[in-house]
């Protein structure tokens, strides 16, 4: 039986665990014993009744001052942080693994012009025809000084295009306004989401509330347009090619310039440029000098930066949101709410060049939302709502940087939004019977499942009928803010990177946080299924490794799929390998790229773009009706949704691609392998001629943008290294020659299948889950309020404190 440790150390079954009803979202902000009752009488007993009044039982309210003490990031009266202790144990277990790790964050050159990579391993093979796009950090110093945090570096943007056996690479910085002013002044100038602020203390990043858009976080390509991203801003428009900077992506005024937050009026937003000028100009006039009053104004739109190609429409699907100030109604409300806009963009079927959204949709979330990513099923928008709160007063004092003042809230569930999309060709932008908060309540429903974080979902479907069977008895009920839906006989299948609290992104980040410093490594793939008939949300583990960067056959994204890859971090024998997870035969492949090596996000290539019929390689049924790579307004161009079984694609024939690093040659590489013999080894390894930092995210486009015929002439390719021959006798760049024997038994690393699972909770990092099929699961009424009502008190705390900032800095 499994036991689930409660709040007050005692040991309770799932039996004893009561089922909960939520009655509505915003009751997130309202005590516990309003929010929550049972429905199943079996599910009472004497263990039940008193984990339940223990959860019920009345807190004692913080104290003001301590509240404000909280709300300004101060450390407790009767002693000092422990951060840095934390920051010091998380060293001690992870300090081999991290040190090798971040030597992959090192000071890159752009090479427009670009080369031809030699092939050091292996063949690329002649039908992989299309560009890989990597974006990611690029720029860490400034003014010979390291940045803070690596997540602060520029964006540098890197496209690798294969074409009849070869590669050629180029790169180029985001040509970002703050990138080209710090690039001038050589010093920082802006304030970064991480970690960087100006120099000179709090006095000199006070009352700037401007967040550096640095879009280095990810790259779409979707038709004829290349986009980077960074979820606190705007994208920007590349071009494919080049990779030249074309400037920000607005859509002809679809997303909005300025700060993600509105004040109310065009009024008020503009003020707010006027204040931000003034700070800015105080401590920073270059950094003044290089913005619009439009970039500084509140009242902006930030644009995920994770958005997904349906390949059952071709639409590209994305979200904008911004936070917006309310008045409260009660004490327990929060005084803000998040305003989220879904967009089905597609290409203007007149071939003008521009992009309009087929279908819009807004919804309201209360309080601060921090969205990373989304799920997308055919019928459904999924958002998980993360347990966290922001506490703005220190980013706005100049204390610290924008993600120090986000805050994990203890004890409160996370909240997964299910939201009906609108595919219609007309937009929705008020829908009916919507509330004074802007929420459209007649069909949304909002679950609520166990304390947990989530980046990065995998992707999502939707069945008729259940994945896994369990008894009731193990799972958490919610229900939904509405009892219709469009189809309540459907079940949602969920894969998403679970983290059991909030991580801190990065050991620079600790030392601001107070989270648990393991937290960053307790990421692995679980599976939410929620059947909205019964109202019944279930998660259970899918991988029990570690894992992040989640990726499925592109043809298969909203549908049912088989196949997660990812990267599974060793943090022993120090080296980053990709894991393909069966999430139905609960088996996984690794392929371990051997010591010191560290491959990044995989992205899975289809081998014939959906012309592939029959099994799945490693299973004896087939996919389902799944797949299609959408239309031709997209990247790709083939559609599944109308072929027979026997015609559906396989959905894991194809490439997996990666980024590798290798940190002790200091070697930048691309491994190509087949993803259905992920264990026997790379196809192919291709060796840049210069490092490329450790990228976040990565896009394929099946079109070819590297040089045509004499367009050679452009690159630093000469005739030898542009022949692309596997050699004997190749030499390795950036160090000493190597034979190939040698070098390809590195390479070859030590991938091994795991054909059966072992019983009982496994915790070994190379194992999948338990195959019992037992479920993960908390239990959210066997926790007491205190959380909800120190956030509560947070909120109150958080809206006076403002009040008086604003009037202070209004003052000035």
């Amino acid at each position: 039986m499994t036991l689930i440790q409660a709040q007050d150390r005692r040991l309770i079954s799932p039996s004893a665990a009561p089922t909960l009803l939520l009655k509505h979202p915003q009751a997130a902000l309202a005590p516990r014993s309003k929010r929550f009752k049972t429905i199943s009488s079996s599910h009472r007993s004497s263990d039940n009744s008193t984990s339940t009044a223990a959860a019920n039982a009345t807190t004692t309210t913080p104290s003001v001052a301590a509240s404000l003490r909280r709300v300004l990031n101060l450390p407790p009266k009767n002693g000092s942080s422990s951060s840095h202790s934390i920051t010091q144990g998380a060293d001690q277990r992870y300090r081999v693994f991290l040190d090798q790790w971040d030597k992959g964050f090192m000071e890159a050159q752009e090479n427009p012009k670009g080369h031809f990579a030699d092939t050091i391993y292996g063949e690329i093979p002649r039908e992989l025809e299309g560009t890989l796009f990597r974006n990611g950090p690029g720029k860490f110093t400034l003014g010979g000084k390291r940045i803070p945090h690596p997540y602060d570096g520029d964006g540098l943007v890197a496209s690798i295009a294969f074409k009849n056996g070869t590669a050629f690479f180029r790169s180029r910085f985001v040509q970002t306004p703050e990138y080209k002013a710090e690039a001038a002044a050589d010093s920082v100038l802006f304030r970064g989401t991480f970690a960087t602020q100006r120099s000179g203390g709090a006095m000199a990043n006070a009352g700037d509330l401007y967040v550096k858009n640095t879009s280095n976080t990810n790259v779409v390509a979707y038709g004829d347009r290349l986009w980077t991203l960074f979820e606190a801003g705007q994208p920007f428009r590349l071009n494919p090619k080049t990779l030249d900077t074309i400037g920000p992506e607005l859509l002809d005024g679809l997303f909005k310039a300025g700060l993600p937050f509105d004040l109310g009026s065009k009024e008020s937003n503009s003020m707010f440029a006027a204040f931000t000028r003034l700070a800015q100009g105080r401590a920073a006039p270059a950094a003044s000098a290089a913005l619009s009053d439009e970039q500084i104004s509140a009242g902006g739109t930030a644009v995920t930066a994770h958005p997904h190609i349906c390949p059952s429409t071709g639409r590209l699907v994305t979200f904008s949101y911004r936070v917006r100030p309310i008045v409260p109604s009660s004490p327990n409300e929060a005084p803000f709410v998040t305003d989220i806009t879904f967009y089905e963009l597609e290409n203007d079927a007149e071939n003008t060049g521009k992009m309009r959204s087929a279908a819009t949709r807004e919804y309201t979330l209360p309080g601060f939302a921090f969205l990373h990513d989304f799920a997308l099923t055919e019928n459904y928008y999924v958002i998980f709502q993360n347990p966290v709160t922001v506490e703005n007063a220190p980013y706005m004092l100049g204390q610290a940087p924008a993600v120090s003042c986000v805050r994990w809230v203890k004890d409160t569930p996370t909240f997964v939004h299910v939201i009906p999309r609108n595919r219609a060709n007309s937009t929705m932008n008020n829908p009916t019977n919507t509330r004074s908060d802007g929420r459209s309540s007649d069909d949304v429903m909002v679950f609520s499942a166990p304390p947990l974080f989530v980046f990065h979902h995998a992707n999502a479907f939707e069945k008729k009928t259940s994945a896994f069977t369990t008894s009731n008895n193990t799972a958490s009920t919610t229900t939904s803010t509405s009892s219709t839906c469009a189809d309540t006989s459907t079940t949602l299948i969920i894969d998403s990177i679970h983290y059991n609290s909030l991580p801190a992104v990065g050991r620079e980040a600790l030392s601001h946080q107070s989270v648990d410093p393991d937290a960053a490594f307790t990421s692995r793939l679980r599976r939410v299924e929620i059947d909205l008939k019964s109202k019944i949300l279930k998660v259970r583990c899918a991988f029990d490794g570690y894992l992040e960067m989640p990726a499925v056959n592109p043809n298969f994204l909203s549908k049912k799929h088989q196949f997660v890859y990812g990267y599974h971090s060793i943090f022993e024998d120090p080296q980053i390998a990709l894991a393909k997870v069966d999430v139905e035969g609960r088996k996984v492949e690794l392929w371990n790229p051997g010591k010191n090596r560290f491959a990044l996000e995989p992205r899975f290539i289809p081998r014939n773009r959906g012309r592939n019929k029959g099994k799945n390689s490693n299973n004896n049924s087939t996919a389902g009706k799944a797949g299609g790579g959408g239309s031709a307004r997209g990247v790709f161009n083939t559609s599944n949704s109308n072929k027979s079984a026997e015609e559906v694609e396989v959905e894991d024939d194809g490439w997996l691609i990666a980024q590798l690093f290798d940190s002790e040659a200091m070697r930048s590489e691309i491994v190509i392998l087949d993803a259905q013999n992920l264990s026997q080894g790379p196809v192919a390894i291709v060796a840049l001629n210069e490092l490329m930092p450790s990228a976040l995210h990565a896009c394929w486009s099946d079109t070819y943008y590297g040089p045509v015929n004499d367009d050679t002439s452009n690159s630093d390719a000469g005739s030898e290294s542009s022949l692309h021959e596997s050699k004997a006798g190749n030499v390795v760049p950036f160090g000493s020659p190597v034979s190939v024997k040698a070098e390809r038994e590195k390479l070859k690393g030590s991938g091994s299948v795991r054909k059966s699972m072992p019983t009982g909770s496994s915790k070994s990092e190379n194992t999948i889950c338990n195959s019992n099929n037992s479920e993960y699961s908390e239990e959210i009424g066997s926790k007491n309020g205190t959380g909800l009502k120190e956030f509560s008190s947070k909120m109150q705390s958080v809206a006076i404190v403002l009040g008086a900032l604003w009037s202070n800095f209004t003052e000035i």
